[in-house]
C-alpha cells in the first residue's frame, strides 16, 4: 500500500475532493430525513414529558395530565369537544407492570382485560418511536356495530408494553375517540400520534 507522501499532488487533491463530496452527501441525506420526520409530525403540538415517555397531541387541543393511583393519564380534547359539541378526545394511559417483557399477544390480552365483554379485532402494529410492537383495535369492531360494553367508548385504541428494567414494564394504552363513524383521516391522525410517543 502506498504511503500518503507517495501520492501525486493530483491524486491527493482528488482524494480530498472525494472525501468532501461524501461528507456533503451524508449531511444532505441527514437533512432530508430530518425534514421528512418533521413533515410527519405536522399538525401536532410540542413534545411534552409524561412519566418516562414524551408524547404529543394535536395542535390546538387542550391537554390535562393526571394521576389515577398507579396510572398516569393524559387527556387531550379538541376545542369544540370541551364545549360539549362533540369532537375528538385523545388519551394516553401509562401503568407500571411487574413481570417478564411482553409480546404483542400479551398486549392484546391487556387491552381485552381493560374492555371486558367487548367484541373487537386487534392486529399487530409497530410503535416506531418506542421501537416495540403492540396491538391496535377499533371499538366496536369494523362491520360489527353491536352494543358497546359499558366500559368502552367507540374509537381507536392501541396498546404496547415497554420494558423499563428487568422485571419492570410500562403498559401504554392510547385511544382516539371521535364521533362515529371512524374515518380514514381519524386513523391517519391516530397513527401519527402513535409515532410521536417516544422515551425521554
Amino acid at each position: 500500500m502506498a504511503r500518503s507522501w507517495e501520492y501525486s499532488r493530483g491524486r491527493h487533491i482528488a482524494m480530498q475532493v472525494t472525501m468532501w463530496l461524501i461528507l456533503a452527501v451524508t449531511l444532505g441525506l441527514a437533512a432530508l430525513v430530518a425534514r421528512a420526520r418533521g413533515r410527519g409530525m405536522e399538525g401536532l403540538g410540542d413534545p411534552a414529558p409524561l412519566g418516562p415517555l414524551v408524547v404529543r397531541w394535536p395542535d390546538g387541543w387542550s391537554a390535562t395530565p393526571a394521576r389515577d393511583g398507579d396510572r398516569i393519564v393524559l387527556t387531550a380534547v379538541e376545542p369544540h369537544a370541551a364545549s360539549g359539541h362533540g369532537g375528538g378526545v385523545f388519551q394516553i394511559t401509562e401503568e407500571g407492570l411487574q413481570g417478564p417483557p411482553a409480546s404483542p399477544a400479551d398486549c392484546a390480552d391487556y387491552l381485552a382485560s381493560n374492555f371486558p365483554d367487548q367484541d373487537f379485532d386487534s392486529y399487530q402494529v409497530y410503535f416506531v418511536g418506542l421501537h416495540v410492537t403492540g396491538v391496535e383495535a377499533q371499538i366496536p369492531a369494523e362491520g360489527k356495530p353491536g352494543a358497546l360494553a359499558a366500559s368502552a367508548r367507540p374509537g381507536l385504541y392501541a396498546c404496547t408494553i415497554v420494558p423499563l428494567a428487568p422485571g419492570e414494564n410500562l403498559a401504554v394504552i392510547a385511544s382516539l375517540r371521535e364521533p362515529p363513524p371512524i374515518t380514514e383521516s381519524d386513523k391517519d391522525l391516530f397513527r401519527k400520534l402513535m409515532r410521536a410517543i417516544m422515551p425521554q
